[in-house]
């Protein structure tokens, strides 16, 4: 990491989230060791800088915050926003972002995309995609 102490890697942050019927986020049933070999090299993002004698925590699953939507290109779901209560429009905005994304990267879309056209959205995850 080129930091004076090691990051830390929680299991859950290491493997690919999968998800329950009802979206809900299922725990790994992998220790670290079965998962990543001493050595081998991976991408992660800090999730929580270091603290006193604590290191970084670290996280395998990167997010990239956009104005309307928070992309996750490491995950295949798509969540909004508890904020957006109309469920005619959560039901919209999901739909937008599945045909936008497909089934390659998913996304979490922020209260400030309610009401937001099509166009602003995929202009919002282009460039996301473009960082990415």
């Amino acid at each position: 990491m080129g930091e004076a102490k090691n990051g830390f890697l929680y299991v859950n942050d290491a493997v690919p989230r999968q998800m329950d019927a009802e979206g809900n986020v299922l725990e790994p049933k992998n220790s670290i060791d079965e998962v990543l070999k001493q050595g081998q090299e991976i991408t992660v993002q800090i999730m929580k800088e270091p603290v006193g004698s604590k290191g970084a925590r670290i996280t395998t699953h990167p997010t990239l915050p956009g104005r309307f939507v928070v992309l996750m290109p490491t995950v295949k779901y798509i969540g909004i926003s508890r904020r957006i209560e109309d469920e005619a429009e959560r039901d919209r905005l999901k739909n937008l972002m599945g045909e936008i994304l497909g089934d390659k990267m998913g996304a979490i879309i922020r209260t400030s995309a309610a009401g937001v056209g099509r166009e602003e959205l995929e202009k919002d995850v282009k460039m996301l995609m473009h960082q990415w």
